[in-house]
């Protein structure tokens, strides 16, 4: 179902099969998405809740558990935080089970033990606890507390994705994705659930995203699609991601003449992964493939969507783009607009009207 080393798809950029990712994140992100307290100004005193969870209130104990995880309403002390969760979890209480698996998981109070973690997600998952049913598969995937079985963990991910829970619609796409599972491959299937998840601002379900239209990508708004799914994901710190654009960066940059950029679509798609990043040099090279185009290589010729590059990158003080645009701004050439006014209009310019054919390369 996962990869272990990076593979090339036809872009030649890097494409990290997704859910190897997933094993390293931190199950803490599930205490933050699941059940939380009543607000400071309704709930009850911490010796209220303390009071009743003493006299055996399942309610009260995952409450008082909450207060000293976090230290609202108690002193922070994850130790205690643990003890009342198991209480609460021994009743019955599905939230109490699932909170109590996060904390041995993540080692949060007492040692970690993935053992402990997987016994208290199946009874949750076994109440239907979305979170728990999706924690679980992960377990599932990558043999953590259990043996590895992947028919579960897409099982499990195919029950809990369509209770809004971002990882589970991240898994199960990656399980349409490498048709894993007991599933089918299924483009439209993966796109639907990694996209499912990008629109509840999950980085993987954006990267999941960026992958898609990365593989695919033959034409400029697919490129522009992966690019904006990558830019947004690597902002919110996803390594994948990051490794991503920094792969399009170098294999854009990597090419001497700018021209040969824009032949091969496969350095063009990585240019325009760079050039949404913000890298000026990229901004340019979209700008003179869209200028120019390039039937063989499917760059479609937009000269005036070309400015809108050539801007982008004047406006980070990109020389051989500030000629181009006043160049631009003074032949008037017919069918494009003039008064471009670009910062330090003509810098580096000549008298001809065509694009620059090398540019800054920093």
């Amino acid at each position: 179902m996962t990869t272990t080393r990076p593979q090339r798809s036809r872009t030649g950029i890097l494409l990290v099969i997704l859910l190897t990712i997933v094993g390293a994140f931190s199950a803490v992100y599930f205490l933050a998405a699941s059940g939380k307290l009543p607000s400071r100004s309704t709930a009850p005193t911490f010796d209220n809740y303390l009071s009743r969870a003493t006299d055996g209130d399942a309610s009260a104990q995952i409450a008082v558990a909450e207060m000293y995880r976090t230290g609202n309403g108690a002193t922070k002390d994850e130790a205690q935080a643990l003890i009342w969760y198991l209480k609460a979890a021994e009743s019955g209480l599905p939230e109490a089970q699932f909170k109590a698996a996060v904390m041995f998981h993540e080692g949060m109070g007492t040692a970690r033990d993935n053992a402990r973690s997987f016994i208290w997600l199946n009874k949750a998952a076994a109440s239907g606890h979305a979170h728990a049913e999706a924690m679980l598969a992960v377990s599932y995937q990558f043999g953590e507390g259990t043996e590895k079985n992947i028919d579960k963990a897409c099982r499990l991910y195919a029950q809990a994705a369509p209770k809004a829970v971002p990882r589970a619609a991240v898994g199960l796409g990656e399980c349409y994705l490498n048709g894993s599972g007991g599933l089918p491959q299924n483009n439209a299937e993966a796109l639907k659930w990694f996209k499912a998840a990008a629109e509840r601002n999950d980085p993987q379900g954006m990267y999941g995203l960026a992958i898609m239209y990365a593989r695919g990508s033959n034409t400029l708004a697919t490129s522009l699609e992966a690019a904006h799914w990558a830019t947004l994901s690597a902002g919110m710190g996803h390594k994948a991601a990051q490794a991503l654009l920094s792969q399009a960066h170098e294999q854009c940059s990597n090419v001497p003449d700018e021209r040969v950029r824009f032949r091969d679509y496969n350095v063009f798609n990585a240019c325009v992964l760079d050039a949404v990043n913000g890298t000026a040099d990229a901004q340019y090279v979209v700008g003179l493939g869209l200028y120019s185009g390039n039937p063989h290589s499917q760059v479609p010729k937009d000269q005036v969507g070309s400015l809108s590059w050539f801007r982008k990158a004047a406006e980070q003080g990109h020389a051989a783009a500030q000629a181009f645009l006043a160049k631009q701004n003074a032949s008037g050439e017919p069918g494009l607009p003039v008064n471009i006014n670009p910062p330090n209009a003509g810098a580096g310019g000549d008298s001809n009207s065509s694009p620059p054919q090398q540019g800054n390369l920093r």
